[in-house]
């Protein structure tokens, strides 16, 4: 109840006084942990921003309820489907201070304000279909496309929501969630520190007699998982690279010439590294080390840094790259014709090359030609609490099939296996702590494993035997003080056994 009257003076003898009251809400205070939100005013040129965020990698903010246009993300009376309107959707400007798993949750909204002058009570509809697109970068300045009378498109009334926006040169497209079905819309990725721009619209059919649509959108970050740890492997079949470049001559055209694994690697320039003898070097057993956040390359050298973080349960909704240290030297016709260098690999994953016949993980070479080398074939991803393991097939680009090799033929071609298996904690090197006999077996305990990874058992007869040789001789898990136990049959016959320990 409110009370409305007059306070003047009793010595003034006045009457009856005119008044006019105007009621307006105001929203409630948002809710914000560890970010900072703020309203901009409109501005003709560059993107019409009206949100500014900023947030680190363990944050909330939640706007105050406000109002979009019905069709801004997408009006399907458009001639094409890619244009929204950009004067009646919400432009938001964020920055994330560090790399994390970034959230929106955009949903319809009951009882946002929208008041005219006919009526100020007016409220904006319920009828939100919330959709949104995430572009890289800012864009607050003149525009590049210049318009028939000289001036420059600095904004214009219309944008592209599936792709780069021609008049906000600055912005770049990423990705966008198409939704005209439900009244909440939700998506996660994983994005690095840097300045990014949303759209936030709405995506109702053209049918529709609708208006403004009221919104709410929640904005959340968390860290994203990273690796600490890790080595990949690669197995190679040599039959296979003996058939591999026809395009050149009669195969075989490359032959393995040196492995150099990432400690050897990282000393070398370049130059060496395609003249240095290599002797013993294999086609299997390759271990290509993870590299850290920071590399630092003698002369030549373009090996890269493990960038790579992701959402866990989506290894596909990543940011950045896993490096691996290490090179494989071929010889072209013996090193008759000279040496390729294979390897400065990172692995990474994009969608678009399942187009041609991969999976979208594949490993690209930084060695000039920078290339996918291997699209990975038959990808099986495993998670643990502490690590990610990723191994295919390794099949030959289409790149390198076709304008390395001459031999368009060679594309996806089985070349040999790869398994890379990383850490989120630092890996540790377990050992054998102690080997004892119980009745007719043998007690083979290990102690300075991460706690909750695999542990494996391996054995041979040979120690000087390839690692890919030795048996596993059981499975199981250190424990949270980093030990395990084996207990396995003694085979009094064998006059020598040798046991290594291993956490995949």
């Amino acid at each position: 109840t409110i009370n409305l009257g007059g306070n003047s003076p009793a010595t003034i003898a006045e009457g009856r006084q005119g008044f006019k009251a105007t009621f307006a809400t105001v929203p409630a205070p948002v809710a914000i942990t560890n970010a900072s939100l703020t309203t901009y005013e409109f501005e003709p040129v560059g993107i019409p921003y009206g949100l500014g965020l900023t947030m680190d990698d363990h944050a909330s903010a939640t706007t105050a309820p406000d109002h979009v246009g019905a069709w801004s993300w997408d009006e399907d009376g458009f001639p094409g489907t890619a244009r929204g309107w950009t004067h009646t959707s919400t432009w938001v400007k964020l920055r994330l201070l560090h790399a994390a798993r970034f959230t929106l949750l955009l949903e319809s909204r009951a009882g946002v304000a929208w008041p005219s002058p006919e009526d100020p009570a007016r409220l904006a509809g319920t009828n939100l279909f919330p959709s949104f697109t995430l572009y890289r970068g800012w864009d607050t300045d003149a525009g590049a496309t210049t318009n028939a009378d000289g001036t420059t498109l600095d904004q214009d009334h219309t944008y592209n929501n599936r792709g780069n926006i021609a008049w906000a040169e600055d912005v770049t497209y990423l990705d966008h969630l198409d939704n005209s079905t439900a009244h909440t819309a939700s998506r996660t990725w994983v994005l690095p520190a840097g300045e990014y721009t949303i759209n936030l619209g709405g995506n109702s059919p053209v049918t529709v007699a609708e208006g403004r649509q009221g919104y709410r959108a929640t904005f959340d970050t968390s860290p994203a998982v990273s690796l600490a740890s890790g080595s990949a492997t690669i197995n190679y079949s040599k039959a296979a690279w003996d058939t591999l470049a026809a395009g050149f001559g009669k195969p075989p055209v490359l032959t393995l010439d040196g492995f150099f694994d990432q400690a050897a690697v990282d000393s070398l320039t370049a130059e060496a590294i395609l003249t240095n003898a290599r002797p013993g070097s294999s086609y299997v057993d390759q271990l290509y080390a993870m590299n850290g956040p920071v590399v630092h390359n003698q002369p030549g050298r373009t090996t890269q840094p493990t960038t790579f973080t992701w959402v866990p349960g989506d290894t596909t909704n990543h940011s950045g790259s896993i490096g691996l240290g290490g090179i494989a030297r071929f010889g072209l016709f013996g090193g008759a014709a000279g040496n390729l260098l294979f390897g400065d690999f990172t692995l990474q994953h994009d969608k678009g090359r399942v187009a041609l016949g991969g999976t979208g993980w594949y490993l690209k070479g930084n060695i000039p030609p920078v290339v996918a080398v291997y699209d990975l074939l038959d990808v099986t991803v495993a998670e643990t609490a502490t690590s990610l393991t990723i191994s295919g097939r390794l099949g030959v680009s289409f790149e390198v099939a076709n304008f390395l090799y001459n031999t368009p033929a060679d594309t996806l071609k089985d070349v040999g296996d790869f398994t890379f298996t990383g850490h989120t904690v630092p890996l540790t090197t377990p050992v054998i702590r102690g080997v004892s006999r119980s009745g007719g077996n043998l007690v083979v305990q290990g102690t300075n494993g991460v706690p909750g990874t695999r542990c494996v058992l391996v054995s041979s007869a040979d120690l000087a035997a390839p690692a890919s040789s030795w048996k596993s001789a059981g499975t199981g898990s250190f424990d949270a003080a980093g030990a395990c136990s084996f207990t396995i049959p003694l085979d009094t016959a064998e006059p020598t056994r040798f046991f290594r320990l291993s956490q995949p």
